[in-house]
């Protein structure tokens, strides 16, 4: 019994202990399946949030979109504004471009009408002529076109003051000249020039045909006339500025209306001149000695010269120079430390030097001098031409001039050196002044000349090699010289 006792209490154990492991593994299972739950609950809430995500996208999609529509309609709204007023400006273009048409049309109809009146005038002018030749007044001289002009424009107001007129673009010293000798002194008779007389112009300067109306000359003096004397007179002017291609299309138009009037001038000019039998002009009176033959025979009076001055001692003559002063009577130093500037204005005539140069090589002076180191005699209270400052740009140009008149080069030109960019009209007479005149005069300055030179005009340090005026100057004396 007790063996049994003992068997089964053994027995009872066991099935304890498989009770327990059983527990054990229950709150094991129960564990793992909570874990899983947790899991599922964890991969729920992420769902939930990626959800969530999702929608918060789809409501920011949505909400673009109905902004896009917005956009699109302000766009539209916008786009349709500006073609409004795109069209709005085409209708005023082609409005303004009718009226332009028609301004144009009338300036043409203006400039035939000044033609053909002009041309009117001149046949007026040529009847009365043939009518005084048929009279038997004997032979009549008829002005050209120009010379009439001029009679005109010099009736109705003073004009003994004078302009530069190489103010207006296209003149330069020469030209000016010319036009001076022609009796054209103001911006005013320039202005006032018709067709037949800017033609007879041209005729009298030897200018390419068109020159005067394609450099808008006329126009031009207009407005300097008006920047200067404060007086308007476009509306007077009968040469209307030239643009682009329209130039030749205008000139054209002129030249054909006035055709059968030229014809006619042509006709009347032919028959007077046929009736025509002028006498040689009488001799002209003398107009006795210029200042430097006066100057040289008041010299002659005080002194005689039994002997010649080397005058190569003065700087800036050479033996071709010494021999052209030579011609001129000039001999000795003491003739010419008496030459006073009138004397030397018109010997630099005589001897074709670019104006100034006598005096900025200072041979009055250098003359005055010379002649008390030969001849021991002090002059120098004679002297009335003093001397200028030298630096190194008088030098360098003395040293130029002089080679090229040993080589024969020396320039009988003179260049429109405006072409040299940053040259405007004032800079233009300045480098005149000094005795600037041709692009290779320029083109040949070295560093020290161009030093000097730059100080004189006042400029700011550097500005000549900034600008490269001699390389300019080079490249230009290459394109119109060769």
């Amino acid at each position: 019994a007790a063996r049994q006792a003992s068997a089964d209490a053994d027995a009872a154990r066991l099935a304890l202990q498989a009770d327990l492991d059983a527990a054990r593994q229950a709150s094991a299972d129960a564990d793992a399946a909570r874990l899983a739950l947790q899991a599922d609950l964890d991969a729920a809430r992420g769902d939930a949030d990626s959800a969530r995500g999702e929608a918060a996208a789809v409501a920011a999609t949505l909400a673009a979109a109905q902004s896009s529509a917005g956009d699109a309609d302000a766009d539209r709204a916008r786009l349709q504004g500006e073609l409004d007023a795109a069209l709005a400006m085409a209708g005023d273009a082609d409005a303004a471009r009718a009226a332009a048409e028609a301004e144009a049309d009338a300036a043409r109809a203006a400039g035939v009408a000044a033609a053909e009146a002009a041309a009117a005038d001149r046949i007026a002018e040529l009847e009365l002529a043939l009518e005084a030749a048929n009279s038997g007044d004997g032979p009549v001289e008829i002005p050209d076109a120009f010379s009439a002009r001029m009679g005109l424009i010099g009736g109705d107001r003073d004009l003994s003051y004078r302009d530069d007129l190489q103010e207006i673009k296209g003149v330069g010293p020469k030209m000016e000249r010319m036009l001076n000798d022609n009796g054209m002194t103001t911006f005013y008779e320039v202005a006032m020039l018709d067709d037949p007389s800017v033609d007879a112009l041209e005729g009298r300067l030897r200018s390419f045909p068109g020159r005067i109306r394609r450099d808008n000359w006329v126009p031009q003096a207009a407005r300097l006339h008006f920047g200067i004397h404060n007086e308007d007179i476009s509306g007077s002017t009968t040469i209307a500025e030239l643009e682009g291609d329209d130039k030749d299309i205008q000139i054209q138009a002129l030249e054909a209306s006035i055709d059968g009037k030229d014809l006619r001038i042509i006709e009347l000019e032919a028959e007077l001149e046929a009736m025509k039998a002028a006498p040689p002009a009488p001799p002209a009176n003398d107009p006795g000695p210029d200042a430097f033959t006066a100057r040289l025979e008041a010299v002659a009076a005080e002194r005689q010269f039994g002997y010649r001055d080397d005058l190569k001692e003065i700087s800036g003559v050479g033996p071709k120079m010494e021999s052209m002063l030579n011609s001129q009577g000039l001999t000795t130093f003491y003739q010419v430390a008496l030459l006073d500037d009138e004397a030397v204005d018109a010997l630099e005539g005589r001897i074709d030097s670019f104006p100034g140069r006598i005096r900025r090589d200072n041979w009055v002076p250098q003359a005055a001098r010379l002649h008390y180191g030969v001849h021991d005699e002090d002059i120098s209270s004679r002297v009335v031409i003093a001397e200028t400052e030298q630096d190194a740009f008088t030098a360098a140009l003395a040293a130029q001039q002089m080679a090229d008149e040993e080589a024969g080069t020396a320039s009988n030109y003179v260049d429109n050196l405006q072409e040299i960019s940053g040259v405007g009209p004032k800079m233009n007479r300045l480098l005149n002044g000094n005795g600037l005149y041709t692009f290779l005069q320029v083109s040949r300055l070295d560093d020290e000349a161009v030093d000097a030179l730059n100080d004189r005009l006042e400029f700011f340090p550097g500005r000549i090699r900034r600008d490269e005026w001699v390389r300019q100057a080079g490249e230009l004396h290459q394109q119109h010289h060769g």
